[in-house]
């Protein structure tokens, strides 16, 4: 996971009516799959996991910019944040250099990083007891609200 309070200007995406923000660079869950919020475009579905699962339509989005940075790593890598299903994961580079990855990873990045993580949630946990392994991974609660 990733946390940076002190980050100065971090680029948004707030996308309406959640309120939902996350970088262009998270990955949002839209029409059975995840993807980049870069994609997301108003008249898509984002799937609402309040009291029941429903899908809600994007009506705008708007770029923000805020102070700071959170993404938690969690054991589904998947959260909850305004009441919208989104991943932990984000991708490294920006849209232009993502063809660097093979095609078939690109499409399912989620479920590949999420395979990734497993690998070392593995190691970390057959490295137990030795001292000041880094692979060490704090899970957090799934959901988050403002």
């Amino acid at each position: 996971g990733h946390y940076d309070p002190n980050l100065p200007r971090v680029e948004y995406l707030r996308f309406l009516p959640s309120g939902l923000e996350l970088s262009p660079n998270h990955y949002v869950y839209r029409s059975g799959k995840f993807v980049p919020a870069r994609e997301i475009e108003v008249g898509d579905d984002l799937l609402l996991m309040k009291t029941t699962r429903k899908q809600e339509k994007v009506s705008g989005i708007k770029h923000v910019y805020r102070r700071g940075a959170l993404a938690p790593l969690t054991a589904s890598g998947t959260i909850v944040v305004d009441g919208v299903l989104a991943s932990t994961y984000a991708s490294f580079w920006d849209d232009d250099e993502s063809s660097l990855l093979p095609s078939w990873i690109e499409n399912q990045f989620h479920e590949w990083a999420h395979f990734v993580i497993i690998i070392l949630r593995c190691s970390s946990w057959v490295l137990e007891n030795r001292s000041n392994t880094i692979l060490d991974f704090q899970l957090l609660p799934i959901i988050f609200e403002r």
